[in-house]
């Protein structure tokens, strides 16, 4: 019989038959729906201890004055004290592990992440740049799940504006199957197959929405949901964390178009975007290329798309691109 403490942790817990990790975190369900005390991410008080604070583009130590900040989350998806076991039988698999769930916050309640100057969008790349490269270095991580979620239909809790991170101590089927996919033609041609779609969508230009000197934004040949479009640098680079100043800007730079874009043409919906890096595992990735994803909720999923796991899409990708580039 568990105890209510063992409750409040954390589980994950494996589909046999398709494989795939359902996580039990008993904590989500205690997020408050209203908050009668104003925005929790205004009043720093109500938050756990800042992990990370930046004033206009420098780290500093006193939140009386900050435009971005990292706390732990309030209601983890996984909590870092919490003891690691796995418990394997003939017909369940179960791991409780430790792990992080953080809070990137921006200062302005009212700003969208598109309505930010490039420097203030490149200090929340900062914080994602910084977070990584502290976090990769706990045994218990495997991957450095980064992800924003904007709007009611995209799954956020707050209006205000805020991206997240979690900690997962092993790597997702989906990309598990987008890097096994790479390898898989770097061994065959010798090329990263991410550099070879980059160079067609540049030769055909028929699926770009935007570019900059680091930077190219385009709809996918096949795209997983309406709209989609993929950052990703021009230059091969398997790891965001080694991204330099400069790019950094660019990328700030080419999001806020992009986003500048969704509010224009499509009625500024509620949105998702998340980063696929390489994993915290310490093997070598050289054969695969970083790139953000970002997902405009136009539609909802229904029987088909939930059960075969296949996307209808009701518009050409070249459309689409022709449409945002107007």
């Amino acid at each position: 019989m568990k105890n209510e403490k063992d409750k409040e942790e954390t589980e994950l817990r494996k589909n046999l038959l398709s494989g795939d990790w359902v996580i039990i975190a008993p904590t989500r369900s205690k997020i408050p729906k209203k908050n009668n005390l104003g925005c929790p991410f205004c009043n720093l008080k109500n938050q756990e201890t800042p992990i990370l604070i930046y004033n206009n583009g420098k780290i500093v130590s006193d939140t009386k004055k900050w435009t971005t900040i990292v706390v732990p989350n309030k209601y983890p998806v996984f909590v870092p004290l919490m003891n690691e076991y796995s418990n394997k039988n003939k017909n369940y698999y179960r791991i409780k592990s430790p792990g992080s769930h953080e809070l990137i916050i921006t200062s302005d309640h009212n700003k969208k992440l598109y309505e930010l100057g490039v420097k203030k969008i490149k200090e929340i790349l900062d914080c994602y740049q910084s977070r990584i490269i502290s976090l990769k270095k706990n045994k218990f991580v495997k991957y450095v799940f980064i992800f924003q979620n904007c709007g009611e239909k995209a799954g956020a809790s707050q209006i205000h504006p805020h991206s997240q991170l979690i900690t997962i101590p092993f790597i997702d089927k989906e990309l598990t199957q987008i890097i096994s996919n790479s390898k898989n033609y770097f061994k065959k041609n010798n090329k990263c197959l991410h550099c070879e779609i980059i160079e067609k969508e540049l030769h055909e230009r028929k699926r770009i929405i935007a570019e900059n000197k680091s930077f190219i934004a385009y709809i996918p040949f096949a795209p997983k949901f309406v709209y989609q479009v993929i950052i990703t640098p021009k230059k091969h680079n398997n790891l965001f964390e080694d991204i330099s100043e400069e790019e950094k800007l660019d990328l700030a730079e080419i999001f806020k178009k992009i986003l500048q874009k969704y509010n224009k043409k499509l009625n500024s919906p509620d949105y998702n975007f998340y980063l696929h890096n390489s994993p915290a595992d310490n093997k070598n990735y050289n054969f695969f290329h970083w790139y953000f994803s970002l997902i405009p909720r136009l539609t909802y999923l229904a029987g088909f798309e939930i059960g075969a796991n296949m996307e209808i899409i009701t518009k050409y990708p070249e459309d689409q691109a022709q449409f945002l580039r107007k």
